[in-house]
């Protein structure tokens, strides 16, 4: 009898309202990003990981007055979408690796030395500062450092 495989970054993205294929498939990656999530979306993918205020209006592109404003929009799409979805795709990892969000959103807040000592958080508002974290994640888990 095989056990029941629980996979929780699957169950996130059916949380959030996000296609299941939209990480492993590139076309229905891109298609989102270019018809766009709605703010509803934005805001669970945000507050799943309990990403401060601060990164959140770093990640939109915003001001922190204006986060909650942004989560009222129908859609949002093209770069703010795919900083979005990227944004949860490092939080995704940062889970996989960790496998508990408590020390996800801790690790997240910590000055990391292979990230020249900054937080991770503070990466998060660039595609190489997000790409930078995933791999400093990828040597986390192959256990080149902790």
């Amino acid at each position: 009898m095989q056990a029941d495989y629980h996979d929780p970054k699957a169950e996130i993205i059916a949380q959030i309202g996000l296609s299941s294929s939209t990480f492993d498939n590139p076309s229905v990656y891109i298609d989102t990003v270019r018809s766009g999530i709605t703010g509803n979306v934005a805001k669970r993918i945000l507050e799943t990981f309990d990403v401060k205020r601060s990164v959140a209006a770093s990640i939109l592109q915003t001001q922190e007055s204006n986060v909650a404003r942004l989560y009222n929009r129908a859609n949002i799409k093209g770069n703010v979408a795919e900083d979005l979805l990227q944004s949860l795709k490092v939080n995704l990892k940062a889970l996989e690796v960790f496998e508990d969000k408590s020390l996800v959103s801790q690790w997240m807040e910590t000055p990391i030395p292979v990230l020249d000592g900054n937080t991770p958080n503070s990466l998060m508002d660039t595609c190489e500062g997000r790409s930078w974290i995933i791999a400093t994640l990828d040597r986390i888990e192959f256990g080149e450092f902790s």
